[in-house]
Parts: C-alpha cells; sequence; structure tokens
C-alpha cells in the first residue's frame, strides 16, 4: 500500500518503553513492512511528567523527561522504526530521512494546557514565530474568556486556540455531548487533537494494545466522526503483555512497572514468548514478510490472529 504509515503513541514516562510498548512497536514495524509501508511513533505528553514541557519545571524534572524520552527513542530504534515525533511535534529521524514539521505543541503560560498550532502559518516569519511558540502568546490574552463557559475550561484551549479545523459553533453540542457520554470535554479534546495530528504526519492506520484505555479513545474518536465528520483511522489492536498475573504497564495503577527490554536479545526473547512456537520460524532469525502479508489479508485481524501465545513473560 503506497505512502502507509502506521502510527503508535506512547505516553511520556519513566515507565515508558516497557515490553508492552517493544510489541506495540515491533507489530506497527512488522505491517507497515509487509505492507511496504512504514511505522512512526508519535510520544504523547503525560500531565503527570512535569518535565514533560511544564514551565516551571525543575531540572531534575526536566532529566527524568530525557531519559524517558531517550528509553522511548532507543527501543524504537531496535524495532525498526522510522522516525520519532516527540511531545512537542519534534521530528527525530531513525532512518536518515529528514521530514519536516507539521505541527508544535505549545503550552500556555498559566495552566500548562498543551496547544496545537500548525507549523505552516504565513502570518509570522521565522523569528516572531520562534518567539510565538517559546513565551506566552499575546493572542491568549485577546481571546473572549467571557464567553467561555467556566466549567468547561479546556474549550478554549482545546477549540478556540489549536487547529483551525475544529467547527467552533459546535461548543454547544460540545457540552451537550459530556453529559450524554459522562466524559469530560478533555477527552473529546485531546482525541481531536490526536486526530488532527495523525492527519498531519501522513498516519494512514493506528497500532494500538487491546486495554480498556485503548478503547476509550476509540470510542471518543468514533463520537467525534459522528457529530462532526473527523475522518477516522483504522485502528488495529494487538494483544497485551503479562508478567506474574499482571499487565505490564507504565502506570502502577494499571499494572506492573520497571520491565524494559534493553537489547536486540531481550526483543527475541519475547518474540519467543509471545508467538507459538510453530510460528516462530517465520519472525526469527529474520521476519518474513510475504508470509505476514498473507496473514494480514486472511480473515482474522492482528488481535485475533493464530500466532498469539499469551505466555507469560519470564523475567
Amino acid at each position: 500500500m503506497k505512502n502507509l504509515v502506521i502510527r503508535a503513541a506512547p505516553n511520556i514516562s519513566l515507565n515508558a518503553a516497557h515490553y508492552g510498548h517493544a510489541l506495540l512497536f515491533l507489530v506497527s514495524y512488522w505491517v507497515a513492512k509487509a505492507l511496504q509501508g512504514r511505522a512512526i511513533v508519535r510520544i504523547d505528553w503525560q500531565l503527570s511528567t512535569r518535565g514533560s514541557m511544564h514551565r516551571n519545571a525543575n531540572n531534575q524534572e526536566k532529566k527524568q523527561r530525557e531519559i524517558a524520552f531517550n528509553r522511548i527513542y532507543e527501543l524504537a530504534k531496535l524495532c525498526g522504526i522510522s522516525e520519532v515525533i516527540d511531545e512537542y511535534g519534534i521530528r527525530h529521524p531513525l532512518d536518515g530521512v529528514e521530514r519536516p514539521q507539521k505541527y508544535r505543541v505549545f503550552k500556555d503560560e498559566e495552566n500548562n494546557v498543551p496547544i496545537i498550532y500548525e507549523y505552516d502559518w504565513d502570518t509570522l516569519d521565522a523569528k516572531k514565530l520562534d518567539e510565538f511558540l517559546t513565551k506566552s502568546s499575546p493572542e491568549l490574552a485577546c481571546l473572549p474568556l467571557n464567553s467561555i463557559d467556566k466549567k468547561l475550561p479546556l474549550i478554549m484551549e482545546h477549540t478556540h486556540i489549536c487547529l483551525s479545523t475544529f467547527p467552533k459553533n459546535q461548543i454547544k453540542r460540545l457540552k451537550e455531548l459530556c453529559i450524554k457520554t459522562d466524559q469530560p470535554p478533555r477527552r473529546f479534546h485531546k482525541a481531536y487533537c490526536h486526530m488532527q495530528m495523525d492527519r498531519l504526519l501522513g498516519v494512514t492506520h493506528v497500532m494500538r494494545g487491546d486495554d480498556p484505555h485503548s478503547n476509550r479513545i476509540n470510542i471518543h474518536e468514533k463520537n467525534i466522526n459522528k457529530e462532526w465528520g473527523i475522518p477516522l483511522f483504522p485502528v488495529i489492536k494487538i494483544p497485551l503483555i503479562y508478567s506474574n498475573g499482571q499487565k505490564i504497564s507504565a502506570s502502577k495503577e494499571d499494572g506492573i512497572t520497571g520491565l524494559f527490554p534493553t537489547d536486540r536479545k531481550d526483543i527475541e526473547n519475547m518474540i519467543e514468548t509471545v508467538i507459538k512456537s510453530e510460528y516462530l520460524k517465520y519472525f526469527l532469525p529474520e521476519f518474513d514478510f510475504e508470509w505476514f502479508v498473507t496473514l494480514l489479508k486472511s480473515s482474522n485481524p492482528i488481535l485475533d490472529a493464530p500466532i498469539w501465545s499469551y505466555k507469560e513473560l519470564s523475567i
């Protein structure tokens, strides 16, 4: 498939780049390579990681963010990913190809809410654009804040300021949708912004683990598509990885943390664990792309494919 781009999107955290992310990155690469495309990793910001864009972060918090980014970057390199896009929107190539910036994520100085701007603004020259992205924007102060419902404080950051394609006249309907689905507006805004970032990056397919958090995101995206017609990306789901009866996760509240592959041998050991022995010949020592293409064309999606052993990792 020409120009196919598979996207995986881990949150930035000291617990990121675990074995679950390794499988996510690997399958993204397998699918993309088999279909003559490429796989990318777009890192999402996380509120608890203060070093990630928080303007008042101290040096230790910034160092923790740097460690988290490097872990994701190195794991992506091990798994055949073509580039990593950090939570600022800056592209870090792994395949030697320099690609133009498509957007930039910026935080308001007062409330540290992420705001997305398209990079190709023709209203600012390079110097003013740089100033705009590194300092609190005067445009923020010009917004009619009195017209914004204070019960929905994130609407201003995610609709009035970010990408211009969001229908501002639908704010009333958004509020109704929040009440109907019993979901805070920030979740719809986050889903919207992710859909737009993917669009700008040329993403064609999204890779996710089959967990409640990912399934919730799918629901928000479908609601946005239904209400405003913003196109959905096909979602490819994969099984989760467990150790000692717990899901390997980046969150202590969600599973077991601290389990990271560090080299190619760790990756191969993981493959031998999660792929049934009769199918390993297609994955190790070299990946059989032609065989995988046939698997992708079968009636089974990746999640339900017969290749998975569902064994727990022994770490």
